[in-house]
């Protein structure tokens, strides 16, 4: 499986509700993750789709709301 398609299936699973989307900026681009699981926030950002995707995973291990 994807690694993205991973994560977004791992956090859903886990009762995440997230969105993604790509920004351009000067730099090029950026990709935001966003989440919410009741009471808790994700938000995730990156220069890469996967990694943003990685680190919003990490963001929901860390408040114990994703199995590895």
């Amino acid at each position: 499986m994807h690694a993205i398609d991973d994560c977004a299936d791992r956090l859903h699973r886990a009762g995440w509700s997230v969105g993604e989307v790509r920004i351009s900026t000067d730099a090029g681009a950026l990709w935001l993750i966003s989440g919410a699981n009741g009471e808790n926030l994700i938000y995730a950002r990156a220069s890469t789709q996967t990694a943003a995707w990685q680190e919003a995973c990490q963001q929901a291990r860390i408040v114990g709301m994703l199995r590895r």
